[in-house]
């Protein structure tokens, strides 16, 4: 159910929740849609990509944006698991150890500065071109010299 996909969270706007029901029941309803109806659906699916982004974190963009202040890391220090879910490295930014996600006990981290070859950069979680613990960060150090 539509709905019930979505209203796990308890930021949907109640339109947006009132109108994933009437889309579920058109599409429920086993008929073509009609083009107005077809024009509703298009809406409906564009609202809820503005309320809940693609980004696979299953979190808004303001939700997003308020995690990364509430851990106050620089730039550069958030990672994915092979199953795609986010987590930060401190200090310095370099896998130093390995842990588990707490979402899907993958391994994470690595170990000597080297992340693990199944996680991932997640510089779309705070906008960081490089990974904090890199050559490409330790060079944009020297720029201008």
């Amino acid at each position: 159910c539509i709905d019930r996909m979505v209203t796990r969270r308890d930021s949907v706007p109640s339109k947006l929740k009132s109108d994933l029901g009437e889309l579920e029941n058109l599409l429920k309803g086993g008929k073509k849609l009609k083009p107005g109806e077809r024009d509703f659906m298009e809406r409906v699916l564009k609202d809820l990509e503005k309320a809940f982004p693609a980004s696979g974190l299953g979190v808004s963009e303001e939700e997003k944006v308020q995690i990364v202040r509430a851990l106050g890391e620089r730039k550069g220090h958030w990672f994915k698991c092979p199953n795609g879910h986010p987590y930060v490295i401190g200090d310095c930014g370099g896998a130093t150890i390995e842990s588990r996600c707490p979402e899907c006990n993958a391994t994470i981290g690595g170990g000597s500065h080297q992340l693990r070859r199944d996680n991932q950069f997640a510089g779309e979680m705070d906008g960081a071109q490089f990974p904090a613990w890199s050559e490409q960060a330790n060079l944009l150090n020297y720029q201008g010299f």
